[in-house]
């Protein structure tokens, strides 16, 4: 089946059915220490260039909590973490942006999500502790539509580690990607992006 899906990209219901099968031996290799994420990549192509096959793999092995994130990243939750948020005190320059342009449901989501880094404990990078601003373009990279060119972007990207890229406005995004080894896998939505960057790790 490996030897099959390094060679074939369709039909896509035996990808899906292959990658399926495969899921369980995927899973072991990313916990070797001997495999790289780029091995891995190498032997299992369909992984990142089939559209879904992140979320299989993720369906696949750990079936009770695939849409856990959907389920409970509701409104009201969303308003309690920018709740939360208004209490580290700088939080909108961090975002770049007005609580007032927060007016939608949509948007309200989309700041809960972008504002994680800004609200959550940093963790090490070193020797010593990370800045927001580390944590922030670690998880979310902001970049205005007009100006980037995906492929150029990836031809330069420093960052091996799954995150996201927002095209245009992190409230209102023209396109979202999670970046993972120089790879760009679009998303439907912010809320699928940092879905999809979770199930990568």
């Amino acid at each position: 089946m490996k030897e099959w899906l390094c060679h074939n990209i369709d039909p896509e219901a035996k990808v899906k059915e292959f990658m399926e099968k495969t899921a369980v031996k995927r899973e072991a290799l990313l916990r070797d220490e001997n495999f790289t994420l780029d091995q891995i990549i190498k032997e299992f192509p369909r992984l990142f260039d089939t559209p879904g096959m992140v979320e299989v793999d993720f369906r696949t092995v750990f079936p009770d909590v695939a849409d856990r994130l959907y389920m409970q990243w509701t409104l009201g939750f969303s308003e309690k973490v920018l709740q939360y948020a208004t209490l580290q005190e700088k939080w909108e320059n961090y975002l770049n942006v007005n609580s007032e342009a927060i007016n939608t449901d949509k948007k309200k989501v989309n700041a809960s999500l972008s504002v994680l880094p800004v609200t959550l404990p940093c963790g090490k990078k070193g020797r010593k502790k990370a800045t927001i601003m580390d944590a922030k373009k670690s998880y979310m990279d902001v970049q205005p539509q007009i100006v980037t060119n995906i492929p150029k972007y990836l031809d330069e990207v420093t960052n091996r580690q799954p995150y996201i890229l927002v095209l245009g406005e992190a409230l209102d995004p023209s396109q979202v990607f999670v970046i993972v080894e120089r790879k760009a896998l679009e998303q439907a939505s912010l809320l699928k992006a940092v879905d999809v960057c979770f199930k990568l790790f």
